[in-house]
């Protein structure tokens, strides 16, 4: 934080705020039996909790839990307002959000507010919060041995530089044109994958143009189509299996590896790739990996799925991961890796995952996955269907991350007046 706040701002902290207007305040949300299971109802208020809070501002989705009148009478001392800084308290302490003009909504029991004073704008208050600055404060001062959280203490002591309310306002309303392209950008995305969802079921379980259908052991399926088990689809030499059982901690030029954690969104996340000792490495030559490879996370968090690109190549995996090679004279890499994000075949490996402290689906099991296959043709159009819509959705989510990136350089430079605007 700036020791020496810019020319005509102030210097204070929250609480500092509260005692100098003699108004607001800080406020957990109602804990352990204050809400009992059986007060939660389908309908009602909507209860704010640690998922609902997003990047400044606040998500109602269909299964956020709702509290039925009578409780929201009784806890009405609860009820959020227009201007109110909400606050995750456990899980995801550098969450913040602004209530803005919305429907009713109650606070959550794994959430904090803070109420204002009048005479200052929330919003500036709500993204000067959002700051890295702020962002690594709290995750600093946050407490906890086990999941570490933010209490109405820390919360009191956060410091804030406060420019005049003009410049607030001024600073508020530029970072407000951001935060809405932002929000309507990743509506784009949240549909866009709902699409996604409705095509893989419908276009891999009944095709294109089909009219004559068959029943199987998986259910109904074209009739020109086949079930066949993934391990029938692999190619010679490259059989399924698993990866390094102890890669080490890494060193510098050494093979990268990928590990579940690097599976993200259908993609590998190539920033911080474990870099193992060759000599390990050689010790697995079964498992390293070409280009069109097709991943699937087998251990900890099963199902999730992504193509190898050619930057990976001769990389390896870990334990925790399958390596899937298809053989393409029997079925595109592509079409395995969307069939594995059906819903049909990620209830297939969710039903198959065992064990008690870590949970993994064997390799047998994944041999044994049961896939509806067109011919090659259809597969190919089927493919030009859902590449069409995962080209899309990545580049609504590389619009995104250039908002984001352009949000936080906003903040970076107006809420240290770094650069100043004019009101």
């Amino acid at each position: 934080m700036p020791s020496e706040p810019p020319t005509g701002w102030t210097a204070t902290t929250v609480q500092g705020l509260l005692d100098d207007a003699q108004s607001g305040e800080i406020k957990t949300g109602p804990f352990g039996t204050v809400l009992s299971a059986k007060e939660y109802s389908e309908e009602g208020v909507p209860l704010v909790a640690v998922k609902e809070i997003r990047e400044g501002y606040i998500a109602i989705h269909d299964d956020t839990p709702r509290v039925p009148p009578e409780v929201v009478e009784r806890l009405n001392h609860f009820l959020l307002a227009e201007g109110d800084v909400v606050f995750a308290r456990k899980g995801g302490v550098e969450r913040c959000a602004v209530v803005g003009q919305t429907s009713t909504m109650m606070l959550g029991s794994d959430a904090i507010r803070l109420r204002l004073p009048t005479g200052m704008s929330y919003r500036f208050v709500g993204f000067a919060l959002q700051s890295e600055r702020h962002r690594r404060w709290m995750n600093n001062q946050a407490t906890g041995s086990i999941m570490s959280g933010l209490n109405q203490r820390i919360i009191s002591r956060i410091p804030l530089l406060l420019p005049p309310l003009p410049e607030q306002k001024k600073i508020a309303a530029i970072l407000s044109s951001v935060d809405e392209a932002i929000q309507a950008t990743q509506a784009v995305i949240e549909q866009t994958q709902r699409v996604k969802e409705g095509l893989l079921q419908d276009l891999l379980t009944k095709g294109i143009g089909h009219t004559r259908f068959k029943q199987t052991e998986i259910g109904e399926i074209p009739k020109t189509w086949r079930v066949a088990p993934l391990g029938s689809l692999i190619a010679a030499g490259r059989p399924i299996c698993y990866g390094i059982l102890k890669p080490g901690r890494g060193v510098p030029g050494g093979v990268p590896v990928v590990k579940v954690k690097n599976i993200q969104d259908g993609e590998i996340d190539t920033s911080d790739l474990l870099l193992t000792n060759p000599e390990i490495d050689a010790a697995y030559t079964r498992s390293k990996l070409l280009p069109k490879d097709v991943l699937l996370s087998i251990r900890g968090t099963t199902g999730r799925v992504a193509i190898v690109p050619e930057s990976l190549r001769d990389a390896n995996i870990t334990q925790d991961t399958a390596r899937i090679t298809t053989d393409s004279d029997k079925a595109s890499h592509e079409f395995v890796y969307y069939a594995l994000q059906s819903r049909r075949l990620q209830r297939y490996i969710d039903l198959h995952t065992i064990g008690q402290a870590v949970k993994g689906i064997n390799i047998a099991e994944v041999r044994r996955i049961p896939l509806a296959l067109p011919p090659l043709e259809e597969q190919r159009r089927l493919l030009e269907v859902l590449s069409a819509n995962w080209r899309f959705e990545r580049a609504e989510a590389s619009k995104l991350e250039s908002l984001r990136e352009a949000k936080s350089g906003l903040l970076q430079d107006l809420l240290t007046g770094k650069v100043r605007v004019s009101v």
